[in-house]
């Protein structure tokens, strides 16, 4: 005979009953075990709607976390996205860092250069300056002997001007004087011929001498007279007799006198020879008497004959 589980009726749906359970009205045991079966099953459906809830508001929170996560994803890809672009520009700075790093060490190194071509710089500027310095206070004086040798220069100038000035006015003058000399040789061509040529009409002179006795010539022994030296002439005669011989530089048409004087002694004679010529061939017969007075007056023909005419026997004084 088969034995058959009772069928119980749990929550509207039928099912065998477990083994051991009783069922109520037929086993209190049973009953017993059902109440607190379903004061367990209360306890658990209590439980499991506190779960229900509690499961709710997780499946709220998770919803809601859901919903944060979904931007979080969003806003995390957007994040990748901007980290992918930050790590090339990453990348690229680092590759601008290792150039500016070389370019760094190398100003660094071309830096340590200049400073130490500056230090040097420093040094020589140093050195300029005292030369500058030294340059300055010379130039500074050159500036006051220039200064000095301006004032000088512009007094030289003036002095220049003025003495310029007077040479203008002394070149106007001997301009003027030129002129007039000018033309007075031109006036004087016409009257002289200054090789020596006579003068072509008529000549006059307010005064004029043929030249007076220069001296007193002591007769002693040979008398020559010097006809270029002068026209006229004294002769004192000295000696017992005196000759008195053709004269030098004598030239044609020249005229003049010879005084002749006794000295105190008196009875001195002279006599002539070459060039003179007298009237009638005959020398005169001069004064004998002391300190007397006879004198000739002549015309050179040519230094080879010489005209003379005597005038004797003046009183002591009368002539000279």
């Amino acid at each position: 005979m088969v034995t058959r589980k009772p069928i119980v009726l749990i929550s509207g749906a039928s099912s065998e009953l477990p083994p051991g359970d009783l069922v109520p009205g037929i086993d209190t045991t049973a009953q017993a075990s059902g109440n607190a079966a379903l004061v367990a099953a209360a306890n658990a459906l209590a439980s499991g709607n506190l779960g229900i809830a509690n499961a709710a508001v997780a499946q709220a929170s998770g919803n809601a976390a859901l919903v944060v996560g979904a931007s979080a994803l969003a806003s995390g890809n957007l994040g990748i996205a901007n980290a992918a672009t930050a790590q090339a520009s990453g990348n690229a700075a680092l590759v601008v860092g290792t150039d500016a790093l070389a370019s760094g060490n190398a100003a660094l190194t071309n830096a340590a250069t200049a400073l130490a071509s500056g230090n040097a710089a420093l040094v020589v500027g140093a050195s300029a300056l005292s030369s500058g310095t030294a340059a300055l206070a010379s130039g500074n004086a050159a500036l006051l002997a220039a200064q000095i040798a301006l004032a000088s220069g512009n007094l030289g100038i003036a002095n220049a001007a003025t003495a310029q000035n007077a040479a203008n006015a002394a070149d106007l003058t001997a301009t003027i004087a030129l002129a007039s000399g000018n033309a007075a040789l031109a006036v004087a061509a016409n009257k002289y011929d200054k090789t020596g040529g006579p003068i072509s009409g008529p000549a006059f002179t307010q005064s004029q001498t043929f030249g007076v006795p220069s001296g007193t010539i002591l007769g002693s022994g040979v008398i020559t007279l010097n006809f270029g030296a002068r026209d006229n002439f004294e002769v004192v005669l000295t000696a017992a007799t005196s000759t008195l011989a053709t004269p030098t530089n004598a030239s044609g048409g020249q005229c003049g006198a010879i005084v002749v004087r006794q000295d105190s002694a008196g009875t001195r004679l002279l006599t002539y020879s070459g060039a003179w010529s007298f009237v009638s061939n005959t020398p005169p017969i001069l004064t004998t008497a002391a300190s007397g007075l006879d004198m000739f007056g002549y015309y050179v023909v040519n230094p080879s004959r010489i005209n003379v005419i005597s005038n004797l026997n003046f009183s002591s004084g009368t002539v000279s």
